[in-house]
């Protein structure tokens, strides 16, 4: 996931556990057989293990650098994503993306799948709203003419659109939360902090009634 790597700290545990554990079995099998091809091959297996540890150390560098900005080229223009908890016309997504720059835009629509009036939690009626409307607001972008495309997001605002700039990159981003979700969105996301995070122009609209 280019915008949220994660780097398996663990998995330098573990690799660093195996290399100790050939050592020794190694060390006691040779002073049990005398055989040198076993230290010729405890020395090829530590060897190999010791340059896994270091590709990975490398992750857990990387991934540990500063976050403040994105990394990569930018996105090429004409893009959007639009985060909706209901199905949009197309006028009222081009409306929220701005007339100044509706024409030959692509847009890539995610319906986060838990958030609503209640938080968080998910009950199994979520994605089939979400469904619902990612489904009816890119079929009515695409009726338009316009290219679009979506999915269903995680039910976090903010891992949903991290997740959609490492599927679609794009220099921005507009919420259009239902009248009755405004107040959940601003508790569970930051639009300033993400935008600092994505490099992407993070906008919450203030209401959309339906």
């Amino acid at each position: 996931m280019p915008a949220r790597q994660q780097v398996s700290a663990p998995k330098v545990i573990v690799l660093a556990l195996g290399l100790c554990a050939v050592m020794v079995i190694g060390v006691i099998r040779l002073i049990v057989t005398g055989d040198a091809w076993i230290g010729v091959l405890t020395f090829l297996a530590a060897a190999v293990i010791g340059l896994a540890i270091v590709w990975e150390m490398r992750g857990v560098i990387a991934g540990s650098g500063d976050e403040s900005g994105p990394a990569g080229p930018a996105p090429p223009p004409g893009r959007a994503v639009v985060v909706c908890t209901g199905p949009m016309t197309a006028d009222e997504v081009l409306g929220a993306l701005g007339a100044s720059d509706a024409e030959g835009r692509s847009v890539m629509v995610v319906a986060p799948e838990g958030l609503g009036t209640g938080g968080l939690m998910v009950d199994e009626q979520d994605y089939a709203r979400a469904l619902r409307s990612e489904m009816a607001t890119v079929a009515a972008l695409r009726k338009e003419g316009i290219n679009a495309a979506g999915h269903v997001g995680d039910r976090n605002p903010e891992h949903a659109i991290v997740d959609a700039l490492a599927l679609f990159p794009a220099r921005r981003v507009v919420v259009v939360p239902r009248g009755d979700e405004l107040a959940v969105y601003r508790r569970h996301l930051d639009s300033t902090a993400l935008a600092r995070r994505t490099g992407a122009e993070i906008v919450v609209l203030e209401a959309v009634e339906r």
